[in-house]
């Protein structure tokens, strides 16, 4: 059996085990619990075929340096999107159990900020897209909570938006503060701004559920590619605004979308956070 091979059914007996464990938990139900498995399984299989298609063609080209920088460029692409999911999955069995819990550490709100842009604007400048931050008129940024897991969750919209907003399109961070009067602390509104496709309403009651997704395809597919779908849909396992949600709650946060379809959409994330230094 092949290392990749051999990584592919090691992903698929992760997930049964932590899928049995959500069962023995009844978090599910028999046929939801088959649901999730079979939208699993899928989100693994395109990224699979990929290393092992492109490991085979390096393979058949060991003396084409071009065509293996390529399939390793894919390799490693495809690769990050199974390591994604995969943490994905972790999280969302931790927050079904219970067992998803939040740090209490000193950060800076720009420094957070701070650490979003260079981590997204790789992507856009990719697709010559704009991306603003407006968080000038912050007061009190040094506050006092679980950085870590805000970031992934601010990452979550910021990395949407890249993803469903066309070429040279564009994107805005904000952050305003609503300071409380003897309180030592203060309401905090994150906005995530684009201007892309935006969403229908429909799907909008669902996006907070595991696997929620709305089907667009790519711009670049071909009339074919489009009635297959193959290798069509934009990437993402459906899982990143559910554990979005879910940070946000156990914060006492809330998120406020408004979204129009072919116009863009906007996500408002309210938190309340104590100050340092008291």
């Amino acid at each position: 059996m092949s290392f990749v091979s051999g990584l592919c059914y090691t992903l698929l007996y992760a997930i049964i085990f932590i899928e049995q464990t959500l069962s023995k938990g009844g978090f599910y139900k028999m046929e939801d619990m088959y649901k999730y498995l079979s939208r699993v399984v899928h989100d693994i299989r395109t990224p699979m075929s990929t290393i092992i298609g492109m490991t085979e063609v390096a393979r058949s080209s060991i003396n084409d340096t071009a065509k293996i920088q390529g399939c390793l460029d894919k390799i490693n692409i495809s690769s990050n999107y199974l390591m994604t999911l995969i943490n994905e999955i972790i999280d969302m069995s931790k927050i079904k159990t219970s067992h998803f819990s939040l740090n209490k550490e000193n950060f800076n709100l720009y420094d957070m900020i701070s650490d979003i842009v260079l981590l997204i604007k790789p992507q856009t400048d990719l697709k010559n897209q704009s991306l603003t931050v407006n968080i000038s008129d912050i007061k009190h940024a040094d506050v006092i909570g679980d950085s870590r897991r805000l970031q992934q969750c601010f990452l979550n919209f910021v990395t949407n938006s890249v993803k469903y907003t066309q070429n040279n399109g564009s994107i805005n961070i904000s952050v305003f503060e609503e300071p409380k009067q003897c309180s030592y602390s203060s309401v905090y509104k994150f906005v995530f701004e684009d201007n892309g496709r935006g969403m229908n309403p429909e799907f909008i009651n669902h996006i907070f559920e595991p696997f929620s997704r709305e089907f667009r395809v790519l711009p670049e597919c071909s009339e074919e590619m489009r009635k297959s779908s193959y290798g069509c849909e934009i990437p993402g396992s459906g899982l990143g605004m559910s554990i979005a949600h879910s940070i946000v709650q156990m914060m006492g946060g809330s998120i406020d979308i408004v979204s129009k379809p072919d116009i863009g959409s906007r996500f408002t994330v309210t938190l309340n956070m104590k100050w340092q230094n008291l």
